[in-house]
């Protein structure tokens, strides 16, 4: 290794080069005067500048190098030189953003010591977070380490000071990021953060320099030059890392690679004013292949690593692939852009074909070649479809509201979909689940979870299911409340008419305990409860349910909501509004119902009507007529001619055994008349049946007061006939005479007939014979 020239400025030095990293082959140079400023990018590889934009405050004097954020993307400086010309002091730091070539002032370093702080060197602690080395020279140049956040733009200084001098060229900070390290001359001072104090060093015969290095600081020896540094890992000096430059001994700040093979410096005694330890040599970027990820049906994820950016750097890099075991970067690919440094990366592999095997390599490109990792290979899945679980709503102490999307049908039909749940985590269908059936629809759904415990934690998955099986979403986890209430909707009612109705409800949720009672309630208000009319449908768990609502009133509106209990109290459902039909018209399948003042009735057609009176007391319905009690006895007109009809026969309502009548406070009475039963009505009374204990053709005496009335009676095929004295003489003799033998006896004597079914019975003024002529045993 040996030290050459590099190119040329493309302007002439007007103060003192300041040098970045070296990244790959480009290092970012800033030539800093009093007035005047600089600012480039150099290829090393190739000895070309590229002028970029100047910071803001490059007029007032740039000074002490150029430091790198860790994720390779910015750059800092120190600006806006305030007060004496001659201390090359600046006040604020400048963030330039190397994608866009811009720049970015901070607000100025805050005062102490009498005045604001003169800032030389900066680190990153983070890519947001900077430490910064300030001090003041109008008192006893005390230095403070301030911290600068970028975001927020904001100066913080600490307490404690130290005396030691303010000028500290050189920046650094541990792995641990827990002390910034400074340098000047042949000290070194550390500064712990966590208890805000100072500790300094000497290295005596070196000499450290404004030199970039997150993690190092770097020297030079007095005698002869050769560069070295200070490790914050242990605070070991590592001298002479570079050969000694012989041909120019006075070699200034510089700047070095990474991994400390490569410098490059301002030489101090002639021009060019930069020299190296040779150009940068070319090489291919290096890059490994990981498995692949998150294989799906048609999807999957690549793993890569660039381990190296080559040089000149890295262009592009990513991953190809194809269903064959030689893939270039002719077959699929993704291009992933510039890298910004080394690391792992991943990239989205899609339009694959689901149980499929793959082969894939990760890459990266520049100038020089590509290169490629090993050889990779995974297989598509068989068509399990693509699952996302969604978080649970509408949690309560038994029942939550699962939500999930299908996002991939894996290429066949979905042939059931849910989700499941359960205590432990990843549960499957095996667990607990709903069933939502097949689907076609690849986007989201949701599932009632039910059965649940209060206060208890739940895991739960979404799961679709087609011909290759099932797959599932993430586990989410909830917890149900503690128990409450029962939770109740009110549905529509339903079978409304003029005096009962359906209440239809369900029970979401038990609220953590048995309902021991549940039903409708009911009233012409608004928001019925329990006070008011209701169903008690006794002890129920959830699901839906009906209550039988009676008592109502035609032509009325009601509300209606369902209702709930258990241990923690009572719950209602929405409300559920309905009126009831009118007690006029109403149609039913073949017929048309009538009403007139004292007659109701069905009109079947223009030829037969069927009519009940409106007071009979037969309360059984017809055809859901209940308005009023009607009988399940008919009339029927069968007169084939329009209304009114003339001359129309109207059968009894009841059978030929029955009468219809009223008491005396026009009670109606259906009075039902045995065979050999008088009815009548006494003085003052009800009518009333009597039986009279004679069978047909027997002949009664009534009365014998006057022989020419109608004494004596007798039931014939006609009914009850009167008959007179004679006239039973012309019976007994026409017909009983032929019969019997009255043994010399008229009928007024005492005596006895003898025949065994013939008495007479003076004693009583009653004669019975049986009127049989063939009647046998007479004498």
């Amino acid at each position: 290794m040996s030290w050459i020239n590099e190119a040329a400025l493309p302007n002439s030095l007007v103060g003192s080069l300041h040098f970045s990293p070296i990244v790959g082959n480009i290092v970012y140079i800033i030539d800093g005067g009093l007035s005047t400023t600089h600012f480039y990018k150099y290829d090393i590889a190739t000895d070309s500048f590229t002028t970029l934009t100047n910071p803001n405050n490059s007029t007032l004097n740039c000074t002490a190098h150029l430091s790198l954020s860790p994720d390779g993307l910015k750059l800092a400086t120190l600006t806006d030189r305030q007060g004496s010309a001659s201390n090359n002091s600046a006040h604020r730091v400048e963030i330039y953003t190397i994608a866009t070539d811009t720049w970015v002032a901070s607000a100025l370093a805050p005062s102490f010591g009498g005045e604001a702080a003169r800032i030389n060197s900066v680190v990153w602690e983070d890519d947001d977070i900077l430490w910064v080395w300030g001090g003041e020279v109008s008192g006893t140049q005390t230095i403070k380490c301030l911290k600068y956040v970028i975001s927020t733009d904001t100066w913080t200084q600490f307490t404690t000071a130290h005396t030691i001098g303010y000028n500290w060229r050189t920046a650094a900070i541990n792995a641990a990021k827990t002390i910034v390290y400074g340098g000047r001359g042949d000290q070194y001072i550390k500064y712990t953060i966590a208890t805000d104090s100072y500790a300094v060093t000497t290295l005596t015969g070196f000499t450290f320099r404004d030199v970039y290095d997150r993690d190092k600081l770097w020297y030079t020896r007095n005698t002869n030059g050769r560069q070295g540094y200070v490790d914050t890992a242990d605070d070991s000096s590592n001298v002479d890392k570079f050969v000694e430059n012989t041909d120019r001994d006075l070699i200034s700040d510089f700047g070095v690679s990474d991994d400390g093979g490569y410098i490059i410096a301002r030489a101090l005694t002639a021009t060019p004013w930069m020299m190296s330890t040779g150009g940068i040599s070319t090489s291919a970027p290096s890059v490994t292949t990981q498995a692949a990820t998150d294989i799906a049906a048609t999807t999957a994820t690549g793993n890569g690593n660039v381990t190296s950016l080559g040089s000149p750097l890295a262009t592009q890099y990513g991953h190809f692939w194809a269903s064959h075991p030689d893939p270039t970067l002719d077959d699929n690919k993704t291009e992933k852009g510039v890298p910004s440094a080394t690391g792992a990366f991943t990239s989205s592999l899609t339009g694959l074909t689901l149980n499929t095997k793959y082969w894939m390599r990760a890459y990266a490109t520049n100038s020089v070649t590509t290169s490629a990792g090993a050889l990779v290979s995974f297989t598509t899945s068989g068509g399990v479809p693509s699952v996302t679980t969604d978080p649970v709503t509408d949690v309560a102490t038994t029942t939550a509201l699962g939500n999930g999307s299908i996002d991939d049908s894996g290429g066949s039909s979905v042939t059931q979909h849910g989700v499941a749940w359960d205590t432990a985590s990843d549960p499957d269908i095996n667990d607990s689940v709903t069933q939502d059936g097949a689907t076609d629809v690849i986007g989201d759904f949701f599932s009632l979870i039910t059965g649940l415990l209060g206060n208890t934690l739940y895991h739960v998955r979404a799961y679709a299911t087609n011909s290759s099986g099932t797959g599932y979403g993430a586990d989410v986890t909830f917890t149900t409340n503690t128990a409450g209430t029962p939770i109740v909707t009110t549905e529509n009612t339903t079978d409304e008419n003029s005096s009962s109705a359906t209440g239809n409800g369900t029970i979401v949720d038990a609220g953590g305990s048995s309902v021991t009672q549940h039903g409708h309630c009911w009233t012409t208000s608004i928001n019925p409860d329990t006070t008011d009319s209701k169903t008690t449908n006794g002890t129920a768990s959830t699901g839906a349910f009906t209550s039988t609502i009676t008592g109502l009133l035609p032509g009325t509106l009601y509300y209606t909501r369902a209702y709930a209990t258990n241990t923690q109290g009572t719950s209602y459902g929405n409300n559920d509004s309905f009126t009831t039909p009118s007690d006029s018209i109403q149609e039913q399948t073949g017929y048309i119902w009538m009403e007139e003042d004292n007659l109701r009735g069905f009109n079947a057609n223009e030829t037969e009507n069927r009519y009940v009176h409106r007071t009979d007391v037969d309360d059984t319905p017809v055809y859901l007529a209940t308005k009023d009690p009607i009988s399940s006895h008919w009339a029927y007109d069968h007169v084939d001619a329009p209304d009114p009809h003339v001359g129309y026969v109207l059968e009894s309502l009841f059978d030929a055994q029955t009468v219809l009548h009223a008491t005396t406070d026009d009670t109606p009475v259906a009075l039902t008349v045995t065979e050999q039963t008088l009815v009548g009505r006494q003085t003052g009374g009800n009518i009333a049946a009597v039986p009279i204990g004679i069978s047909d053709n027997d002949i009664v005496e009534v009365d014998h007061a006057s022989v020419a009335d109608n004494d004596y009676a007798k039931f014939t095929a006609s009914g009850l006939e009167g008959r007179a004295y004679s006239e039973v003489l012309t019976d007994l003799s026409g017909q009983a005479g032929a019969a019997f033998s009255w043994n010399s006896k008229n009928l007024t004597d005492t005596g006895t007939i003898t025949a065994a079914t013939s008495v007479w019975h003076h004693e009583h003024d009653l004669f019975a014979t049986s009127l049989n002529p063939g009647a046998s045993g007479a004498t």
